[in-house]
């Protein structure tokens, strides 16, 4: 009984502790449905090793003629050294990224986590070999 107590305690203090850190995609914060007088607002996050990308309560919106196919990649861009990607998974629209899911994009070194004062570019599309074709971008101040 004490044991699963203290599973218990532990799971949810991970849970509040990770939900402090998720970004939920939202038309509000895309660059994309931005128009030329208003600029979308950024994600603020906090510092830490990871954040959590959340599309499962958003339908994204393909531009005109796409037939490239669906989403399968995330990119972050923090840095000109500090470019990554992510696999995207359609059918699970969530993803972490940390040093465990971000893989240095050529050119740039390892992922060493979210740092105060860091701003940057999220962008979701699909990856094609080297090139990448964005359906969804937004930006993010960590604090």
């Amino acid at each position: 009984m004490r044991r699963t107590l203290v599973v218990l305690i532990v799971t949810a203090t991970s849970v509040a502790v990770a939900a402090d850190r998720v970004i939920e995609l939202d038309d509000a914060h895309s660059q994309m449905q931005a128009n030329s007088s208003t600029k979308a607002p950024p994600y603020v996050v906090p510092a830490g090793s990871s954040v959590a990308v959340d599309a499962s309560n958003y339908k994204f919106k393909y531009p005109p003629n796409w037939l490239l196919g669906p989403i399968n990649s995330t990119q972050l861009v923090l840095a000109n050294d500090q470019q990554f990607s992510a696999v995207w998974n359609a059918d699970a629209p969530k993803v972490e990224l940390s040093e465990r899911t971000l893989t240095p994009n050529p050119g740039s070194k390892p992922f060493a986590g979210f740092h105060t004062g860091q701003r940057g570019v999220l962008a979701l599309g699909n990856l094609q070999g080297s090139k990448f074709s964005v359906v969804w971008v937004g930006t993010l101040e960590v604090q």
